[in-house]
Protein backbone atom coordinates (compact mmCIF):
# COMPACT_ATOMS: atom_id res chain seq x y z
CA UNK A 1 0.00 0.00 0.00
CA UNK A 2 1.55 3.25 -1.21
CA UNK A 3 1.76 5.82 1.82
CA UNK A 4 -0.76 9.18 1.86
CA UNK A 5 1.58 12.08 1.47
CA UNK A 6 0.03 14.93 4.29
CA UNK A 7 -1.40 17.25 1.32
CA UNK A 8 -3.67 14.41 -0.09
CA UNK A 9 -4.70 13.67 3.51
CA UNK A 10 -5.86 17.46 4.47
CA UNK A 11 -7.59 17.45 1.38
CA UNK A 12 -9.90 14.32 2.34
CA UNK A 13 -10.19 15.91 5.77
CA UNK A 14 -11.40 19.31 4.47
CA UNK A 15 -13.90 17.45 1.60
CA UNK A 16 -15.31 15.63 5.03
CA UNK A 17 -15.69 18.77 6.46
CA UNK A 18 -17.69 20.39 3.42
CA UNK A 19 -20.23 17.67 2.94
CA UNK A 20 -20.97 17.58 6.61
CA UNK A 21 -21.77 21.15 6.34
CA UNK A 22 -23.95 20.68 3.24
CA UNK A 23 -25.68 17.79 4.75
CA UNK A 24 -26.07 20.10 8.60
CA UNK A 25 -27.65 22.74 6.31
CA UNK A 26 -30.14 20.49 4.57
CA UNK A 27 -30.92 18.46 7.37
CA UNK A 28 -31.62 21.86 9.43
CA UNK A 29 -33.65 23.47 5.84
CA UNK A 30 -35.71 20.22 5.79
CA UNK A 31 -36.56 20.15 9.73
CA UNK A 32 -37.57 23.92 9.65
CA UNK A 33 -39.81 23.40 6.40
CA UNK A 34 -41.33 20.45 8.05
CA UNK A 35 -41.43 22.24 11.29
CA UNK A 36 -43.48 25.40 9.31
CA UNK A 37 -45.76 23.02 7.17
CA UNK A 38 -46.88 21.43 11.03
CA UNK A 39 -47.56 24.87 12.43
CA UNK A 40 -49.57 26.08 9.91
CA UNK A 41 -51.19 22.99 9.84
CA UNK A 42 -52.11 23.58 13.80
CA UNK A 43 -52.85 26.98 12.61
CA UNK A 44 -55.65 25.87 10.26
CA UNK A 45 -56.80 22.90 12.46
CA UNK A 46 -60.18 22.74 13.94
CA UNK A 47 -59.15 23.15 17.58
CA UNK A 48 -57.62 26.41 16.90
CA UNK A 49 -60.20 27.79 14.99
CA UNK A 50 -62.75 26.58 17.39
CA UNK A 51 -60.55 28.56 19.50
CA UNK A 52 -60.64 31.93 17.67
CA UNK A 53 -64.01 31.81 17.34
CA UNK A 54 -65.32 31.08 20.40
CA UNK A 55 -63.61 34.00 21.61
CA UNK A 56 -65.29 36.29 19.36
CA UNK A 57 -68.44 34.86 20.08
CA UNK A 58 -67.84 35.08 24.17
CA UNK A 59 -67.12 38.52 23.08
CA UNK A 60 -69.95 39.62 20.90
CA UNK A 61 -72.55 36.63 21.70
CA UNK A 62 -72.46 35.65 17.90
CA UNK A 63 -71.23 32.74 15.30
CA UNK A 64 -68.31 33.66 13.97
CA UNK A 65 -66.11 31.59 10.47
CA UNK A 66 -62.09 32.11 9.95
CA UNK A 67 -60.83 31.56 6.73
CA UNK A 68 -56.95 30.24 6.12
CA UNK A 69 -54.47 31.52 8.91
CA UNK A 70 -51.07 31.76 8.35
CA UNK A 71 -47.92 32.71 10.17
CA UNK A 72 -44.60 34.22 8.63
CA UNK A 73 -41.50 34.86 10.74
CA UNK A 74 -41.06 38.30 11.54
CA UNK A 75 -44.52 39.25 9.93
CA UNK A 76 -46.79 37.66 12.09
CA UNK A 77 -49.71 36.04 11.86
CA UNK A 78 -52.58 36.65 8.84
CA UNK A 79 -56.16 35.58 9.02
CA UNK A 80 -58.51 35.93 6.33
CA UNK A 81 -61.97 36.25 5.80
CA UNK A 82 -63.46 36.24 9.56
CA UNK A 83 -67.22 36.74 8.89
CA UNK A 84 -70.23 37.03 11.38
CA UNK A 85 -73.64 37.37 10.90
CA UNK A 86 -75.31 39.76 13.46
CA UNK A 87 -79.08 39.95 12.49
CA UNK A 88 -79.40 41.15 9.27
CA UNK A 89 -75.79 43.03 9.36
CA UNK A 90 -73.09 41.35 10.09
CA UNK A 91 -68.87 42.13 10.21
CA UNK A 92 -66.75 41.04 7.40
CA UNK A 93 -62.62 41.31 7.45
CA UNK A 94 -60.91 40.67 4.37
CA UNK A 95 -57.28 40.28 5.63
CA UNK A 96 -56.26 41.07 9.71
CA UNK A 97 -52.66 40.69 10.27
CA UNK A 98 -51.32 40.78 13.49
CA UNK A 99 -48.05 41.57 14.17
CA UNK A 100 -46.51 39.85 16.94
CA UNK A 101 -43.20 38.48 17.95
CA UNK A 102 -42.61 35.25 19.07
CA UNK A 103 -41.03 36.27 22.38
CA UNK A 104 -44.64 38.39 23.27
CA UNK A 105 -46.21 35.05 22.35
CA UNK A 106 -43.91 32.91 24.65
CA UNK A 107 -44.70 35.58 27.51
CA UNK A 108 -47.98 36.43 26.71
CA UNK A 109 -47.81 39.82 26.02
CA UNK A 110 -50.56 39.86 23.72
CA UNK A 111 -51.22 43.47 24.26
CA UNK A 112 -48.55 44.36 22.35
CA UNK A 113 -49.55 43.16 19.28
CA UNK A 114 -49.89 45.86 15.88
CA UNK A 115 -53.34 44.90 14.78
CA UNK A 116 -54.10 45.82 10.84
CA UNK A 117 -57.16 45.30 9.27
CA UNK A 118 -57.81 45.10 5.71
CA UNK A 119 -60.98 45.26 3.63
CA UNK A 120 -63.75 45.72 6.66
CA UNK A 121 -67.44 46.05 6.07
CA UNK A 122 -69.69 46.65 9.01
CA UNK A 123 -73.16 46.22 8.85
CA UNK A 124 -74.93 47.29 11.82
CA UNK A 125 -78.73 46.07 13.00
CA UNK A 126 -80.12 49.17 15.16
CA UNK A 127 -82.63 45.87 15.84
CA UNK A 128 -80.50 43.04 16.93
CA UNK A 129 -78.05 45.65 18.60
CA UNK A 130 -81.02 46.47 20.52
CA UNK A 131 -81.43 43.02 21.86
CA UNK A 132 -77.43 42.53 22.42
CA UNK A 133 -77.62 45.99 24.85
CA UNK A 134 -80.75 45.18 26.70
CA UNK A 135 -79.15 41.31 27.85
CA UNK A 136 -77.73 41.36 30.82
CA UNK A 137 -75.18 39.01 29.99
CA UNK A 138 -73.54 41.59 27.79
CA UNK A 139 -72.61 43.78 31.11
CA UNK A 140 -72.02 41.53 34.06
CA UNK A 141 -71.52 42.80 37.57
CA UNK A 142 -69.21 45.99 37.67
CA UNK A 143 -68.64 48.70 39.88
CA UNK A 144 -70.36 52.38 39.00
CA UNK A 145 -67.65 54.75 38.24
CA UNK A 146 -66.84 58.30 39.77
CA UNK A 147 -67.27 60.70 36.73
CA UNK A 148 -68.16 64.10 37.91
CA UNK A 149 -70.47 66.18 36.45
CA UNK A 150 -72.23 69.57 37.74
CA UNK A 151 -76.25 68.59 37.65
CA UNK A 152 -78.63 71.12 38.61
CA UNK A 153 -81.78 69.92 40.16
CA UNK A 154 -84.71 70.55 37.58
CA UNK A 155 -88.03 69.59 37.93
CA UNK A 156 -90.49 68.82 35.57
CA UNK A 157 -93.53 70.21 34.10
CA UNK A 158 -95.37 67.34 33.36
CA UNK A 159 -95.38 63.98 35.20
CA UNK A 160 -94.46 61.25 32.44
CA UNK A 161 -97.55 58.38 32.55
CA UNK A 162 -96.90 54.87 32.37
CA UNK A 163 -99.49 52.12 31.48
CA UNK A 164 -97.60 49.79 33.80
CA UNK A 165 -97.94 52.69 36.74
CA UNK A 166 -99.44 55.92 37.02
CA UNK A 167 -97.37 56.92 40.09
CA UNK A 168 -94.01 58.81 39.48
CA UNK A 169 -90.92 58.95 41.82
CA UNK A 170 -90.79 62.04 43.35
CA UNK A 171 -88.08 64.14 43.24
CA UNK A 172 -85.31 63.39 45.54
CA UNK A 173 -83.04 66.46 46.62
CA UNK A 174 -79.41 65.36 47.79
CA UNK A 175 -78.51 67.75 50.64
CA UNK A 176 -74.56 68.60 51.32
CA UNK A 177 -72.77 67.56 54.38
CA UNK A 178 -70.90 71.17 55.60
CA UNK A 179 -67.17 70.30 57.22
CA UNK A 180 -65.70 72.71 59.02
CA UNK A 181 -61.84 72.43 57.62
CA UNK A 182 -58.90 73.62 60.11
CA UNK A 183 -55.57 74.45 58.77
CA UNK A 184 -52.82 72.54 59.35
CA UNK A 185 -48.76 72.81 59.26
CA UNK A 186 -47.52 72.31 55.87
CA UNK A 187 -45.60 69.16 55.45
CA UNK A 188 -42.35 69.57 53.94
CA UNK A 189 -42.08 69.45 50.44
CA UNK A 190 -40.44 66.38 49.37
CA UNK A 191 -38.81 66.52 45.68
CA UNK A 192 -40.33 63.10 43.55
CA UNK A 193 -38.55 61.44 40.70
CA UNK A 194 -39.25 62.08 37.25
CA UNK A 195 -41.40 60.33 35.21
CA UNK A 196 -39.16 58.16 33.04
CA UNK A 197 -40.27 58.53 29.34
CA UNK A 198 -41.48 55.62 27.56
CA UNK A 199 -39.04 54.28 24.91
CA UNK A 200 -40.28 51.37 23.88
CA UNK A 201 -41.43 51.20 19.80
CA UNK A 202 -44.67 51.75 18.96
CA UNK A 203 -47.43 49.23 18.08
CA UNK A 204 -50.54 51.00 16.15
CA UNK A 205 -54.32 49.27 15.48
CA UNK A 206 -54.53 50.24 12.45
CA UNK A 207 -58.41 50.02 9.58
CA UNK A 208 -57.26 50.09 6.00
CA UNK A 209 -60.31 50.98 3.88
CA UNK A 210 -63.50 50.32 5.77
CA UNK A 211 -67.15 50.90 4.90
CA UNK A 212 -70.07 50.84 7.88
CA UNK A 213 -73.54 51.45 7.41
CA UNK A 214 -76.05 51.14 9.66
CA UNK A 215 -79.88 49.37 9.22
CA UNK A 216 -82.84 48.43 10.73
CA UNK A 217 -83.96 44.99 9.61
CA UNK A 218 -83.92 45.32 5.83
CA UNK A 219 -84.18 49.05 5.63
CA UNK A 220 -80.49 51.02 5.85
CA UNK A 221 -80.56 54.50 7.24
CA UNK A 222 -76.95 55.67 7.16
CA UNK A 223 -73.61 54.88 6.05
CA UNK A 224 -69.97 55.56 6.72
CA UNK A 225 -66.98 54.99 3.92
CA UNK A 226 -63.44 54.96 3.45
CA UNK A 227 -63.12 54.98 6.72
CA UNK A 228 -58.97 54.09 7.54
CA UNK A 229 -57.55 54.28 11.03
CA UNK A 230 -53.92 54.61 12.29
CA UNK A 231 -54.06 54.99 16.16
CA UNK A 232 -50.84 54.03 18.60
CA UNK A 233 -51.85 51.61 21.51
CA UNK A 234 -48.58 51.20 23.22
CA UNK A 235 -45.02 52.76 23.64
CA UNK A 236 -43.85 56.13 23.51
CA UNK A 237 -46.24 59.17 22.88
CA UNK A 238 -47.75 59.61 19.55
CA UNK A 239 -50.06 60.83 17.18
CA UNK A 240 -52.35 59.22 15.38
CA UNK A 241 -55.68 59.99 12.91
CA UNK A 242 -59.29 58.51 11.97
CA UNK A 243 -60.63 59.92 8.40
CA UNK A 244 -63.85 58.91 7.15
CA UNK A 245 -66.33 60.31 4.44
CA UNK A 246 -69.95 60.98 5.73
CA UNK A 247 -72.98 62.11 3.56
CA UNK A 248 -69.91 63.36 0.80
CA UNK A 249 -68.01 65.81 3.49
CA UNK A 250 -64.57 64.49 4.31
CA UNK A 251 -64.00 64.27 8.28
CA UNK A 252 -60.66 63.94 10.07
CA UNK A 253 -59.57 63.76 13.68
CA UNK A 254 -56.07 63.96 15.53
CA UNK A 255 -55.59 61.02 17.90
CA UNK A 256 -53.33 61.86 21.00
CA UNK A 257 -51.85 58.91 22.41
CA UNK A 258 -50.01 60.09 25.86
CA UNK A 259 -48.67 56.83 26.89
CA UNK A 260 -51.52 55.13 28.41
CA UNK A 261 -54.30 56.73 27.52
CA UNK A 262 -56.03 57.88 24.09
CA UNK A 263 -57.28 61.24 23.60
CA UNK A 264 -59.12 63.25 21.08
CA UNK A 265 -57.02 67.12 20.56
CA UNK A 266 -60.31 68.72 21.64
CA UNK A 267 -59.90 71.34 18.59
CA UNK A 268 -63.20 72.74 17.54
CA UNK A 269 -65.00 71.41 14.51
CA UNK A 270 -67.56 72.43 11.90
CA UNK A 271 -70.44 69.91 10.89
CA UNK A 272 -72.92 71.53 8.64
CA UNK A 273 -74.27 75.16 9.87
CA UNK A 274 -72.85 73.62 13.33
CA UNK A 275 -69.44 74.52 14.95
CA UNK A 276 -68.66 72.24 18.00
CA UNK A 277 -65.76 70.65 20.06
CA UNK A 278 -65.39 67.43 21.65
CA UNK A 279 -63.03 65.13 23.88
CA UNK A 280 -62.43 61.47 24.40
CA UNK A 281 -60.49 59.83 26.53
CA UNK A 282 -59.84 55.95 27.10
CA UNK A 283 -57.56 53.83 29.11
CA UNK A 284 -57.75 50.49 26.64
CA UNK A 285 -55.09 48.52 28.66
CA UNK A 286 -57.01 49.19 31.55
CA UNK A 287 -60.17 46.43 32.28
CA UNK A 288 -63.48 47.53 31.30
CA UNK A 289 -62.12 50.08 29.30
CA UNK A 290 -63.15 53.34 31.41
CA UNK A 291 -63.78 56.32 29.07
CA UNK A 292 -65.12 59.63 29.37
CA UNK A 293 -66.49 61.79 26.18
CA UNK A 294 -67.51 65.28 26.27
CA UNK A 295 -68.75 67.72 23.28
CA UNK A 296 -70.05 71.27 23.55
CA UNK A 297 -71.79 73.08 21.25
CA UNK A 298 -70.78 77.12 21.74
CA UNK A 299 -73.27 79.98 21.62
CA UNK A 300 -73.76 80.50 18.13
CA UNK A 301 -76.21 81.69 15.69
CA UNK A 302 -78.09 79.04 13.86
CA UNK A 303 -79.24 79.39 9.92
CA UNK A 304 -80.23 76.14 8.71
CA UNK A 305 -82.70 75.01 5.50
CA UNK A 306 -84.32 71.67 4.54
CA UNK A 307 -85.04 71.54 0.75
CA UNK A 308 -86.03 68.39 -0.29
CA UNK A 309 -89.12 66.72 -2.12
CA UNK A 310 -92.33 68.09 -0.20
CA UNK A 311 -90.26 69.47 2.77
CA UNK A 312 -89.28 72.83 2.53
CA UNK A 313 -88.32 74.66 6.45
CA UNK A 314 -85.77 77.05 7.05
CA UNK A 315 -84.56 77.17 10.89
CA UNK A 316 -83.25 80.30 12.46
CA UNK A 317 -81.81 80.99 15.68
CA UNK A 318 -80.14 83.63 17.90
CA UNK A 319 -78.22 81.76 19.66
CA UNK A 320 -78.20 77.80 20.22
CA UNK A 321 -75.96 76.14 22.79
CA UNK A 322 -75.51 72.29 24.26
CA UNK A 323 -73.02 70.45 26.05
CA UNK A 324 -73.12 66.63 26.93
CA UNK A 325 -70.71 64.78 28.94
CA UNK A 326 -70.71 60.82 29.49
CA UNK A 327 -68.09 58.23 31.20
CA UNK A 328 -67.93 55.02 32.53
CA UNK A 329 -66.59 51.73 31.59
CA UNK A 330 -67.22 51.11 28.10
CA UNK A 331 -67.71 47.18 28.16
CA UNK A 332 -70.55 47.48 30.74
CA UNK A 333 -72.84 50.49 29.70
CA UNK A 334 -75.03 49.78 33.32
CA UNK A 335 -71.89 52.10 34.85
CA UNK A 336 -72.68 55.09 32.04
CA UNK A 337 -73.33 58.14 33.56
CA UNK A 338 -74.21 61.67 31.45
CA UNK A 339 -76.06 64.73 31.30
CA UNK A 340 -76.96 66.57 28.90
CA UNK A 341 -78.28 70.33 28.32
CA UNK A 342 -78.85 72.36 25.38
CA UNK A 343 -80.78 75.75 24.97
CA UNK A 344 -81.28 78.42 22.36
CA UNK A 345 -83.14 81.53 22.46
CA UNK A 346 -85.38 83.54 19.50
CA UNK A 347 -85.39 80.48 17.14
CA UNK A 348 -88.42 80.62 13.90
CA UNK A 349 -89.24 77.66 12.17
CA UNK A 350 -90.68 78.71 9.04
CA UNK A 351 -92.74 76.37 6.21
CA UNK A 352 -92.09 77.86 2.70
CA UNK A 353 -94.19 75.36 0.12
CA UNK A 354 -97.45 75.87 1.68
CA UNK A 355 -98.68 77.70 4.14
CA UNK A 356 -95.64 80.00 3.90
CA UNK A 357 -96.07 80.48 7.96
CA UNK A 358 -93.74 81.17 10.77
CA UNK A 359 -93.64 79.82 14.02
CA UNK A 360 -91.65 81.91 16.84
CA UNK A 361 -90.29 79.93 20.35
CA UNK A 362 -88.36 82.76 22.94
CA UNK A 363 -86.46 80.08 24.03
CA UNK A 364 -86.19 76.24 23.83
CA UNK A 365 -84.22 73.99 26.34
CA UNK A 366 -83.46 70.22 26.68
CA UNK A 367 -82.28 68.75 30.05
CA UNK A 368 -81.43 64.51 30.08
CA UNK A 369 -79.70 62.43 32.64
CA UNK A 370 -78.23 58.82 31.88
CA UNK A 371 -77.45 56.05 34.78
CA UNK A 372 -78.27 52.99 35.25
CA UNK A 373 -78.57 52.40 31.64
CA UNK A 374 -81.90 55.01 31.95
CA UNK A 375 -81.99 57.75 29.99
CA UNK A 376 -84.61 60.42 31.51
CA UNK A 377 -85.41 63.61 29.75
CA UNK A 378 -85.94 65.71 32.49
CA UNK A 379 -87.65 68.62 30.95
CA UNK A 380 -87.93 69.08 27.54
CA UNK A 381 -89.76 72.61 26.38
CA UNK A 382 -90.00 75.08 23.31
CA UNK A 383 -91.77 78.30 24.62
CA UNK A 384 -93.50 80.75 22.66
CA UNK A 385 -96.42 83.44 22.40
CA UNK A 386 -98.82 81.13 19.98
CA UNK A 387 -97.37 77.86 20.53
CA UNK A 388 -95.62 76.06 23.44
CA UNK A 389 -94.45 72.99 23.67
CA UNK A 390 -93.36 70.80 26.92
CA UNK A 391 -92.43 67.28 27.29
CA UNK A 392 -90.68 64.64 29.87
CA UNK A 393 -90.29 61.29 29.87
CA UNK A 394 -87.86 57.94 30.44
CA UNK A 395 -86.33 55.74 28.04
CA UNK A 396 -85.01 52.22 29.53
CA UNK A 397 -81.80 50.14 28.43
CA UNK A 398 -84.68 47.79 26.95
CA UNK A 399 -85.76 50.54 25.06
CA UNK A 400 -89.12 50.99 26.90
CA UNK A 401 -89.96 54.26 26.75
CA UNK A 402 -93.00 56.38 28.57
CA UNK A 403 -93.38 60.33 28.81
CA UNK A 404 -95.95 62.80 28.00
CA UNK A 405 -96.00 65.75 25.79
CA UNK A 406 -98.44 69.44 26.10
CA UNK A 407 -99.26 71.27 23.51
CA UNK A 408 -100.59 74.84 24.31
CA UNK A 409 -101.60 77.17 22.15
CA UNK A 410 -103.61 80.59 21.99
CA UNK A 411 -107.17 81.18 19.87
CA UNK A 412 -104.43 82.41 17.14
CA UNK A 413 -102.89 79.03 17.06
CA UNK A 414 -106.06 76.73 17.89
CA UNK A 415 -107.70 76.90 14.76
CA UNK A 416 -104.94 75.53 12.93
CA UNK A 417 -104.27 72.84 15.00
CA UNK A 418 -107.82 71.91 15.28
CA UNK A 419 -108.04 71.76 11.43
CA UNK A 420 -105.04 69.57 11.19
CA UNK A 421 -107.37 67.20 13.34
CA UNK A 422 -110.43 67.09 12.38
CA UNK A 423 -109.26 66.53 8.83
CA UNK A 424 -107.08 63.99 9.72
CA UNK A 425 -109.04 62.20 13.13
CA UNK A 426 -105.27 60.91 13.96
CA UNK A 427 -105.74 60.97 17.68
CA UNK A 428 -108.99 59.33 19.45
CA UNK A 429 -111.06 61.45 21.77
CA UNK A 430 -113.46 60.29 23.57
CA UNK A 431 -117.04 60.54 21.92
CA UNK A 432 -118.00 63.15 24.14
CA UNK A 433 -115.60 65.68 23.07
CA UNK A 434 -115.60 67.23 19.99
CA UNK A 435 -112.34 69.74 20.16
CA UNK A 436 -108.65 68.03 20.26
CA UNK A 437 -107.73 71.36 22.73
CA UNK A 438 -109.77 71.82 26.06
CA UNK A 439 -109.46 75.06 28.17
CA UNK A 440 -106.72 75.65 30.81
CA UNK A 441 -106.44 77.51 33.96
CA UNK A 442 -105.78 80.63 31.57
CA UNK A 443 -108.64 81.71 29.88
CA UNK A 444 -106.69 82.84 26.59
CA UNK A 445 -105.03 78.83 26.20
CA UNK A 446 -105.90 76.05 25.07
CA UNK A 447 -104.03 72.53 25.77
CA UNK A 448 -104.28 68.52 25.34
CA UNK A 449 -101.66 66.29 26.74
CA UNK A 450 -100.83 63.28 24.37
CA UNK A 451 -99.23 60.58 26.50
CA UNK A 452 -96.64 57.91 25.14
CA UNK A 453 -95.82 54.37 25.78
CA UNK A 454 -94.16 51.28 24.36
CA UNK A 455 -91.14 50.09 23.11
CA UNK A 456 -89.26 52.95 21.26
CA UNK A 457 -89.91 51.16 17.51
CA UNK A 458 -93.20 50.50 18.50
CA UNK A 459 -94.42 53.53 20.46
CA UNK A 460 -98.23 53.84 21.42
CA UNK A 461 -100.07 57.25 22.12
CA UNK A 462 -103.13 58.82 24.12
CA UNK A 463 -104.60 61.82 24.13
CA UNK A 464 -105.67 62.87 27.75
CA UNK A 465 -109.32 62.95 26.90
CA UNK A 466 -108.88 59.34 25.88
CA UNK A 467 -108.75 55.37 27.27
CA UNK A 468 -107.87 54.14 23.58
CA UNK A 469 -104.31 53.51 22.67
CA UNK A 470 -102.77 53.85 18.86
CA UNK A 471 -99.73 53.45 17.38
CA UNK A 472 -97.34 56.49 16.62
CA UNK A 473 -96.40 54.79 13.42
CA UNK A 474 -99.68 54.97 12.12
CA UNK A 475 -100.78 58.54 13.26
CA UNK A 476 -97.59 59.85 11.27
CA UNK A 477 -98.69 58.21 8.33
CA UNK A 478 -102.14 59.50 8.32
CA UNK A 479 -100.61 63.09 9.30
CA UNK A 480 -97.86 62.39 6.51
CA UNK A 481 -100.77 61.20 3.79
CA UNK A 482 -103.15 64.27 4.81
CA UNK A 483 -99.85 66.65 3.92
CA UNK A 484 -99.59 65.35 0.65
CA UNK A 485 -103.10 65.18 -0.41
CA UNK A 486 -103.01 69.18 0.80
CA UNK A 487 -100.02 69.65 -1.34
CA UNK A 488 -101.90 67.62 -4.48
CA UNK A 489 -105.15 69.77 -4.45
CA UNK A 490 -102.78 72.98 -4.48
CA UNK A 491 -101.06 71.41 -7.63
CA UNK A 492 -97.60 72.04 -4.95
CA UNK A 493 -97.12 67.96 -4.69
CA UNK A 494 -93.26 67.45 -6.09
CA UNK A 495 -92.03 63.85 -7.38
CA UNK A 496 -90.12 62.43 -4.33
CA UNK A 497 -88.19 60.30 -7.30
Amino acid sequence: MSEISSNELTFIVNAGRKINWRKLLTISALVFFLVYIFFIVILNSYWVKDKITNHLKLKSDSDWTVGFISWFPYEGIKISNIESLMGDGGVKINKLNIDLSLADILSRSLSKAEITAHDVTVDIDIGWLKEKVTSENMYGNHPSNNLSIDEKSTSSTIAPESKTSNQTEPHKKTHQRTVNITKTQLKPRVHRLQKTVNTEPNRWFNIKNANISFRYGKNELASIEQVCVAVPISGKPAEGQISCNIGGSSFKQQIVWNGSDLNTGGESSNLGVVNYAWRLKCSIHKKGLPFSFRIGIPEQRLNLKLDRPNLHIEINSDSIGANLAVGGWLMHANTWRGLLNARSLNISVSENQKTQKTIHFANTGLVASLENSTLKILSAEAIGHDVSFMANGVIHKNSYTYGVVRLICNEKSRGFFEGVYHGTKLINIDESSYHLLGPLDNPDRKYCDVFIDGMIDNLEIRHNRSNSWQRLNEALRILLQFKNEELKEDGLLEDEN
